[in-house]
Formats: structure tokens, sequence, C-alpha cells
């Protein structure tokens, strides 16, 4: 092993500079999905599309250069997978409700009211809120939407509904894109 290392410099000295925090992990995958449904679905049912999409916010954020090459490799696999799940999910809401168009990362302009909807769907007479999450964690079942000042979802469909941006028909959910088989979607009476 130390031939091969130091000597004939086979296998190279791997340090990692830096681990990817969960957060910034989320942020590419948010980010990943909005970028790939606005290229279409043949581009993004290519997976080598979504891995060079990685590659290429990677760069954007400066991230790259910190990373060794196994801890790209592991980006580029993870977050291509996970955003991948979320776009499958998208494509199935839009056959459901035909005519609905997205916007990603939507910013909330009610007054006292800051954040961003991470998806938001207007057209086919529904509006669609959709908060991706990279892993289901703490987040709640329906029947606990009633303790909305902590509860992302619900916090921004008030804030549409004060924005007068809500139409009758609502559908809304979290997409957990790690443990996505968690994943709901809820309908009002209306849609």
């Amino acid at each position: 092993h130390y031939h091969a290392q130091r000597i004939e410099k086979i296998i190279p000295d791997v340090t990692p500079v830096r681990d990817i925090e969960s957060r910034t992990l989320g942020n590419l995958e948010h980010s990943l999905v909005g970028r790939a449904w606005l290229k279409g679905h043949t581009w993004w049912n290519e997976r080598a599309n979504l891995e060079n999409e990685v590659l290429t916010l990677l760069n954007e954020v400066e991230l790259r250069p910190l990373l060794t090459p196994v801890q790209v490799a592991a980006t580029i696999a993870e977050v291509s997978l996970y955003a991948y799940n979320g776009l499958r999910a998208l494509a199935a809401i839009e056959r459901a409700i035909p005519g609905t168009t997205y916007r990603f990362e939507v910013d909330l302009r009610a007054p006292g009211v800051t954040g961003s909807i991470d998806c938001l769907g207007s057209g086919g007479g529904v509006t669609v809120v959709i908060d991706f999450k990279r892993s289901k964690g703490s987040n709640p079942e329906f029947s606990k939407w009633a303790q909305f000042e902590k509860i992302q979802l619900w916090y921004y469909l008030n804030a549409l509904q004060r924005e007068n941006l809500l139409k009758e028909k609502v559908v809304a959910g979290y997409f957990f894109f790690k443990d996505f088989d968690k994943s709901w979607i809820a309908a009002n009476d209306g849609a």
C-alpha cells in the first residue's frame, strides 16, 4: 500500500476537506427540480442530464473545489436521484390536473410574511402548493395541521389566501425526496 500510494502515486491521498451539510444537499435538490422541470420531461428522464446539472450547480455555488472526487460522485448520485423522485411526482400531478404550470422558489409578498414556496402551481383551476423536503424528518401528519405556526405548508396557504392568490380548489402536500413513500398530497373538497 505504501509503495502504491507514495512512490508510484497509484492510490491518491484523499482527505475530505469538507462534509456537505444536509441543508446544502437539500438546496441543491430543490434547485435541480426547478431547473430540470423547466427543461421538460424528455430532458430530465435522461439520468445523465440530471447528473451533469448537479455538477453545474456544484460549480456555481463554488463547492466542487472543496470536495474530494468521492464526495462529488456521492453528491451527484444523491441529488440526481432525490430530485428525480420529486420530478416524477410533479409529472403525476400534472397528468391529474391538466393545464397546471409550476413556478419554483416563489417569494411570498403578504405584509409581515417572509419565505418562499418551493413549488407553486396554477392554471387548471387549482392552486398547487408543494413543500420539498430532503427526508421525512419530523414533518407533520395531516391531522396536526391545526398547529399552523409550526407547519410551513399551512403557513404558505394562509399567506396565499391573504394575497388573494388561492383558488377555491387547492392541492397541497409534502414531497420527501429521500423517504419518497412517506410523501403525501391533500386536496380540499373543491379539487
